[in-house]
């Protein structure tokens, strides 16, 4: 999946539902939350004066960063989170998964799930309905509480 970066647009629009490019080449739009948003809206007013981009980059042909294993490497140990262990190293797809659980732990339906995470099959969604198996039993018992 590819992230297409934010550009800084008149009302934070573009920001707030930017486009991601799926393997699949689909493109969709997928909301932030307000932290998110919080984040980029300030970036937005620190770099509005010499960029038209949220993370730009002065190496990149593009102008903006792109995202790669050195990029990634950098911001986790900067934030301490680094390890020379490739078992125990933090990958950019723990953070996806880790996004899925704890949508299904608030039970939210596989199928937004699925959407939030750009998968073009329900069944690669699935795992995460596992995890949720006590809002399960709770739906049970509400379905048969009235008998």
């Amino acid at each position: 999946m590819v992230i297409i970066p934010p550009k800084l647009v008149s009302g934070f629009i573009e920001a707030q539902h930017p486009a991601i490019k799926t393997k699949s080449s689909k493109t969709y739009h997928l909301p932030l939350c307000d932290q998110a948003l919080t984040v980029l809206t300030k970036r937005k007013l620190e770099l509005s004066k010499t960029s038209d981009f949220v993370f730009p980059s002065k190496s990149s042909k593009s102008g903006y960063m792109m995202g790669g294993d050195k990029l990634w490497k950098e911001i986790i140990t900067a934030a301490g989170l680094y390890s020379v262990d490739k078992n125990r190293r933090l990958r950019k797809h723990d953070l996806r998964r880790t996004f899925a659980t704890w949508q299904a732990l608030k039970g939210t339906d596989i199928n937004v799930i699925s959407k939030t995470l750009g998968h073009s099959d329900i069944k690669v969604t699935q795992i995460y309905a596992r995890i949720n198996l006590e809002k399960a039993s709770e739906s049970v018992q509400r379905a048969f509480e009235d008998l």
